[in-house]
């Protein structure tokens, strides 16, 4: 985990503008100070979010969530989110999945829109 971490975080910077050049995530373009900001500190910050949201438990268990679920992933997004997002999606009665063709790991404000439209039908 700490190894692929610090390659994330050393590498995010590249990562971002190799995505933009490939046309995706351009609403991020502006984000580069932040993204800097993010791993300034090394991989701790990205170690603690994914023990947080991958590794222990969430006290609950997904077949037990009642709402309207909506699992959103971006095609070109370099993590495990396309893959998993209907393996999430099968857990949660009724939870419908979205890959976002034109978007990698960042919504866009369209794409934002479209999930806050589909919150209130």
């Amino acid at each position: 985990m700490t190894r692929a971490a610090t390659a994330y975080t050393a590498g995010s910077l590249d990562h971002h503008r190799q995505l933009l050049a490939e046309g995706k995530d351009p609403w991020m373009r502006a984000n580069e100070q932040s993204i800097v900001e993010s791993s300034r500190n090394g991989p701790a910050g990205l170690i603690g979010d994914w023990l947080a949201t991958d590794i222990h438990r969430a006290g609950f268990r997904l077949r037990d969530v009642r709402c309207r679920v909506l699992v959103w992933a971006g095609r070109s997004d370099p993590g495990r989110a396309v893959p998993d997002a209907p393996l999430v999606a099968t857990r949660i009665p009724g939870a419908e999945v979205r890959i976002a063709e034109d978007a990698a790991h960042t919504p866009s404000p369209a794409h934002w829109r479209e999930m806050l439209a589909w919150l209130s039908p």
